[in-house]
């Protein structure tokens, strides 16, 4: 029993070695398969990506070449014409304007808002009420300088406007008829408080019937040419002597109409016209009888504000009319010195406040 056992187990070793030889067999089969198909596959990879770059290559030539195409279609095709009527330019009826840049940057501060005032257009009709009543009572914008003084500063730049006519509806809607003018009965009330708040004391001389009045800032500038009557075939002005060496040659400074831009040269006789302005009749040397009238011109903190923004409007929408920047501009030519000041100081033509 023992030696059939010992041969039956021999048996089965040799059986179980002869099945590690066959698993061992299949086991390299196996790997050499999965190796061969690796190979197989990578080699197919290789093929599969060299065929996309060629693909993506040739994609991006056809890209380029339909982008070059449209380029030179873009180029070569003619502009296209925006009918006139679409183009956003400035029509008659607009008179409100952003200050050109070469003027801004000469003096940003005389074209900008200083405080902030968020309140709407009733704003301006309630102080300009309280500004008519003056009742006494108390009022934090009138009766405090600054406030009084900001609010009058604010109103008058060009680019804080608002349409004259709208704040016209607004006081018709009130219907305000206890603000009056006893010399002028038939004006609106909002001319009427304008001109009490913004010049006061000064004359009532209001607009002519006809003159359409654009906003604050054109208002102001009517006040001041009120009483002025530009030629009808202005000269070129060039080269005038300061007004010290005028003074010296024998012009008498004399201080004209109050309130306006009017500059006036008394007749004189033998006196010599010069070319650049038709009006002025300067003297030979010798001759002593030339009167120069200049108004009076009132210099107070926000003289330049004001004057700024209304040369800013002559020049945006009376390119033609540009009577208050020919007054500074023969301003400018007389004073030159510390002395030309004194003259025109001393014959009440320049006033500071």
């Amino acid at each position: 029993m023992e030696e059939k056992r010992r041969e039956r187990e021999a048996h089965d070793d040799v059986n179980e070695k002869e099945m590690d030889v066959i698993e061992e067999s299949d086991d390299v089969n196996e790997m050499e398969i999965l190796e061969e198909k690796r190979r197989e596959r990578e080699a197919h990879d290789d093929v599969n990506e060299k065929e996309m770059d060629v693909i993506e290559e040739s994609d991006d030539v056809n890209e380029m070449e339909i982008l070059e195409e449209k380029r030179r279609e873009i180029l070569e095709a003619p502009l296209p014409r925006t009918p006139i009527k679409d183009i956003h330019v400035p029509v008659p009826q607009c008179c409100i304007y952003r200050v050109p840049k070469d003027l801004r940057k000469i003096n940003e501060a005389a074209y900008t808002l200083q405080h902030d005032f968020t309140r709407d257009a009733v704003f301006i009709i309630e102080v300009f009420l309280k500004y008519w009543l003056q009742d006494g009572t108390f009022d934090f914008f009138l009766h405090t300088p600054t406030m009084l003084n900001a609010i009058d500063h604010e109103l008058q730049l060009l680019e804080n406007q608002l349409p004259y006519f709208v704040l016209q509806k607004l006081i018709e809607q009130g219907a305000f008829h206890n603000v009056t003018n006893e010399k002028n009965p038939d004006h609106d009330p909002l001319l009427i408080l304008s001109h009490k708040f913004f010049l006061n004391s000064k004359p009532v001389v209001f607009p002519k019937p006809n003159y359409q009045i654009k906003h604050f800032t054109d208002l102001r500038r009517y006040f001041l040419l009120k009483n002025f009557c530009p030629e009808e075939e202005p000269g070129e002005m060039r080269d005038l002597p300061i007004a010290t060496k005028l003074h010296r040659s024998g012009v008498k400074f004399k201080m004209g109409i109050e309130d306006s831009l009017e500059i006036s040269f008394k007749d004189v006789k033998n006196a010599i016209r010069i070319p650049y302005l038709k009006s002025c009749e300067l003297p030979i040397p010798w001759i002593k009888e030339l009167e120069l009238q200049i108004s009076r011109f009132e210099v107070h903190d926000y003289t330049e504000c004001l004057y700024r923004n209304m040369m800013a409007l002559e020049q945006c929408h009376y390119p033609g009319e540009t009577h208050i920047c020919n007054f500074i501009l023969v301003m400018d030519y007389l004073i030159n010195t510390v002395e030309d000041v004194d003259l025109l100081v001393d014959e009440g033509i320049i006033v500071n406040c």
